[in-house]
């Protein structure tokens, strides 16, 4: 079998293969590979946009320089994925109860696992919006109608919210709402009237799974006016979540070795990951200057 390097490098000499560098010329090319690909230009490379492009061209030069072969795409050095990119709030998130308009951020935001979308319904409080069989417990009336209803859910529970809680598997505010919109809920709203427990935050993640209607909070103790059977609520949430394609740059040196080497180091980032701009805070984390052939026995 062929011996493989398959290389995310960060950086290594345009002679690698050709002659042996000193320490002092080694570790001059690698500061200067690792300054320009944390520099400003780069604009931290994350995945997905043109400082992570910049990076990639820069990366093949040196692959191609130091006479290796490429081993991606298209008998090319670049390897093409998806990946879902970090959600960011638009600019359309407005909120109405009543003749109120509870201020964005300051008095309500929306949820990491809100669909994108507006609804309209009046208000109906639930209590907690737990469903709790083992215990005989149900927010739920049998014969509740749910259409064009925003629920509204306390974030605490029955007992509290606390490591010793009968509830403690139904404490999740995503199943919560998940439960309500199957049910035929227009929008969930939460809010918090326990001071013991913990409020949630409107941090999104590309990680946490959407629900096909809006999720908001609201904050304080607005809910005392606002969060009334019946009110009438107008709820709109601008989530953009795109989908972005990011590259791994793949190089092989083929010296005739029976085993298979495979390197891999990180030279891009991920939104949220790397937002200073001085190059100690930009720097890729694996440095990896190549003065002689690897190999693998």
């Amino acid at each position: 079998m062929r011996n493989l390097l398959l290389s995310i490098l960060l950086a290594f000499s345009a002679q690698a293969f050709g002659q042996l560098l000193s320490d002092t010329e080694a570790l001059d090319q690698m500061r200067f590979d690792v300054q320009y690909l944390a520099s400003d230009l780069l604009e931290g490379r994350e995945a997905g946009t043109k400082g992570e492009q910049l990076a990639v061209d820069y990366i093949k030069a040196k692959f191609g320089n130091a006479g290796l072969m490429p081993y991606g795409d298209n008998a090319g050095y670049v390897q093409a994925f998806k990946f879902a990119a970090e959600p960011q709030r638009g600019a359309n998130c407005t909120l109405q109860l009543g003749r109120k308009k509870p201020k964005l951020d300051e008095q309500w935001f929306p949820l990491g696992f809100t669909g994108s979308m507006g609804a309209r319904g009046k208000v109906l409080k639930l209590g907690y919006g737990i469903v709790a069989p083992e215990l005989n417990y149900s927010d739920y009336p049998d014969t509740l109608e749910m259409k064009e209803r925003v629920v509204a859910f306390s974030v605490s529970s029955p007992d509290g919210i606390h490591p010793h809680s009968k509830y403690l598997a139904h404490h999740d505010l995503q199943a919560r709402a998940q439960r309500a919109a199957e049910r035929g809920a227009a929008a969930v709203l939460f809010y918090n009237d326990d001071p013991t427990a913990p409020s949630p935050e409107g941090r999104l993640s590309a990680k946490v799974k959407p629900i096909g209607i809006p999720v908001i909070f609201l904050k304080g103790d607005l809910h005392e006016q606002l969060v009334i059977d019946n009110n009438p609520c107008a709820i709109h949430v601008d989530i953009v979540r795109e989908e972005r394609t990011a590259y791994n740059v793949v190089g092989m040196i083929d010296n005739g070795a029976p085993n298979v080497v495979v390197i891999g180091a990180p030279w891009t980032t991920w939104a949220g990951a790397m937002k200073a701009r001085s190059t100690a805070a930009n720097a890729p984390s694996t440095t990896a200057p190549m003065t002689t052939p690897a190999a693998s026995r």
